[in-house]
């Protein structure tokens, strides 16, 4: 794989064998540097086979200590890779990442939240690879290519047959968060071969949930009813976002609840306010 010289946030280490290519990325969000010292150890690794990739992604935002800068990489657009001189920084660092993504194996993106401590592997699709069932991490959430907003920036990664996973390794910035995403990783190069496969006992069984849906505010105004806890279940017909004046938002099923906000106030009205999932 040539890199292009001008393209920064890049490191690739080559293994002593032909093999897959695998990217780490961190920093999808500017305001998540937890995966940024995931790669920072991961620079001294020798691998077996193949090429190991470490991306820094969104690296202005991480500069600024925001999660963007001006669209969120986890919300692009779909004609983001066609669009002719962007404006928007996210779209201008996608183009530009790309030639090195779009041949990726296999892929990893290390997140971390501000609401939900508790880790969970996140799957684009309803199909979950076995390796992720084997990273360590007792939550899959599937089916979120379908239900979120736009694109995730994990979805340019690779081609139909590429293995593509992120992980939300815990609350930012939190010493339990890095162990997390370490061994996380360890654990999904190691099941790949990039690095010395170590013996392992059989991995526990994971609880399995799918995405069936999000909650987003109208318009501006609106408010949640009352604060609410990461898998939490909720019923079908309960009033969960009101505004004076405007008809209230309903949950449509009974479900549970990811990623839920830390506030009752919207802080992103053009994101979903959270997701609804179910398990299987």
């Amino acid at each position: 794989m040539n890199i292009p010289k001008n393209i920064p946030g890049i490191t690739i280490i080559k293994g002593s064998k032909p093999g897959p290519k695998v990217g780490i990325i961190a920093c999808t969000h500017g305001d998540e540097p937890t995966g940024l010292s995931i790669l920072r150890k991961l620079k001294t690794l020798k691998p077996v086979r193949g090429q190991l990739i470490l991306i820094h992604n969104n690296i202005k935002a991480t500069r600024l200590k925001k999660r963007f800068c001006d669209l969120n990489m986890n919300r692009l657009p779909t004609n983001a890779l066609t669009q002719k001189a962007p404006t928007h920084y996210e779209v201008k660092r996608l183009q530009q990442l790309h030639t090195i993504i779009k041949d990726l194996d296999f892929a990893l993106d290390i997140h971390t939240t501000s609401a939900m401590p508790e880790p969970f592997v996140v799957i684009l699709n309803k199909t979950i690879p076995s390796i992720a069932k084997k990273l360590g991490i007792p939550t899959i959430i599937s089916n979120m290519a379908k239900i979120q907003k736009d694109q995730a920036f994990i979805s340019f990664c690779g081609g139909s047959k590429s293995v593509r996973i992120g992980i939300e390794c815990g609350l930012h910035g939190t010493k339990e968060a890095k162990q997390t995403a370490l061994q996380a990783t360890m654990n999904f190069l190691s099941e790949i071969e990039i690095i010395k496969k170590t013996a392992q006992a059989p991995w526990p069984r994971p609880t399995l949930f799918q995405l069936v849906g999000s909650i987003m505010a109208p318009e501006r105004g609106y408010r949640l009813t009352r604060l609410l806890k990461p898998f939490e279940k909720l019923r079908k017909g309960e009033k969960i976002l009101t505004k004076k004046g405007s008809t209230p938002v309903t949950i449509p099923l009974n479900c549970q609840v990811l990623l839920p906000p830390k506030t009752t106030t919207i802080t992103y009205p053009n994101e979903e306010l959270f997701f609804t999932i179910k398990q299987q």
